[in-house]
């Protein structure tokens, strides 16, 4: 969190003020990668979840659902990668403090 009050110029109170926990932030982190926006989008409001469901024919139905998460995986995979490095710094600290 330190890391992103310094990023934004701001107190860290300002960053836990506005968005909450670290477990907000990445919520909203993930949220929005969802998206593809700047800020989330409600799934009903996404621009594939519409175009899936007026699709009518299955292949194309399956086409845009899958182009949708080529590109969301893409957008997700470094957070993914943050949360794994978390986890891991996380497990490590507790192994160490059970010693």
């Amino acid at each position: 969190m330190e890391d992103v009050a310094a990023e934004a110029q701001v107190a860290l109170d300002t960053v836990y003020a506005s968005v909450g926990t670290k477990t907000k932030l990445f919520h909203l982190l993930v949220e929005t990668a969802i998206s593809g926006t700047d800020r989330p989008v409600p799934a009903e409001q996404r621009s594939y979840v519409q175009a899936f469901k007026e699709e009518p024919d299955a292949a194309r139905k399956l086409a845009i659902y899958a182009s949708a998460m080529a590109k969301i995986q893409a957008r997700l995979a470094p957070l993914l990668v943050v949360l794994r490095s978390a986890a891991s710094a996380f497990s490590s600290r507790a192994a160490g403090a059970a010693c």
